[in-house]
């Protein structure tokens, strides 16, 4: 995944989504590729208040203002306070309090490590985007692709880490690392640095749609008929898959 090329495909409109779930970059769906693809019923049950979620165009847009992430942290409780007055995103099931405890000034700091976060903190740290752009140009500073501060919409988004591959588990992965090249072959295929992000994914970690699905490809083409896994899939899967967080062990372009 080109992030920064695959998001400006979509063509999205400068203006702030109204619904929580336009701030996705694509659909939790078993396969969200598909033109027909939507979330599931009730998403939000499963991954709404776990670490499964990346500030998509964060640095991007830490490029166009040229700041530190700190520096925006300054925007959070009035991204809140418009979230509350300017949108709908509250209503999103099962938040719990998520959305009025806040974020904290670190987060900022998570986010531009490309780990995961929860989804409400991460739609806080795109409105507090918004509302720091609007500050920019507002004191006449210029960026180079924003011009009007509903512009951080066309390019930032929340990258869900919600999927897991049936059948791929500790049994599969015991089987992996007794041949040679197993490893290789999965991180050269995904794009990932290190092996963790397996053996995370199969223990009950989650990964990006992109990662499972590139995996799910080399076991299923590139091992013999005895390596077969199952589909792969935004829910919660049999046993312990698809149950705990996002791996912080997977290599996510974010732009």
């Amino acid at each position: 995944m080109n992030y920064l090329s695959d998001i400006r495909a979509q063509n999205r409109p400068r203006q702030r989504p109204d619904n929580h779930e336009k701030l996705l970059f694509h659909p939790i769906a078993d396969d969200p590729s598909s033109e027909s693809a939507v979330c599931y019923e009730d998403w939000e049950f499963d991954h709404g208040r776990m670490n499964r979620f990346y500030v998509g165009g964060f640095l991007w847009f830490l490029r166009q203002v040229d700041e530190p992430p700190s520096n925006l942290s300054r925007f959070r409780e009035e991204a809140i306070s418009r979230i509350a007055d300017q949108t709908n995103w509250f209503e999103m099931p099962n938040s719990g309090k998520a959305w009025s405890e806040g974020i904290a000034r670190q987060q900022f700091n998570v986010a531009k490590r490309r780990e995961p976060l929860h989804f409400q903190k991460a739609a806080i740290i795109i409105m507090a985007c918004e509302i720091a752009a609007e500050a920019a140009l507002g004191q006449g500073r210029e960026m180079p692709d924003i011009n009007d501060a509903k512009d951080v919409y066309t390019t930032m988004s929340i990258i869900p880490a919600c999927w897991n591959i049936n059948d791929f588990n500790r049994d599969l992965i015991s089987r992996l690392e007794k041949l040679p090249d197993a490893f290789d072959k999965l991180k050269e295929a995904t794009g990932q640095d290190s092996p963790t992000v397996f053996r995370h994914l199969a223990v009950g970690n989650t990964v990006t749609w992109e990662t499972a699905a590139k995996t799910h490809h080399v076991i299923s083409n590139d091992f013999d008929s005895s390596f077969k896994v199952g589909k792969v899939r935004a829910h919660p899967g049999r046993g312990s898959l698809g149950k705990q967080k996002a791996t912080e062990f997977e290599r996510v372009n974010i732009g």
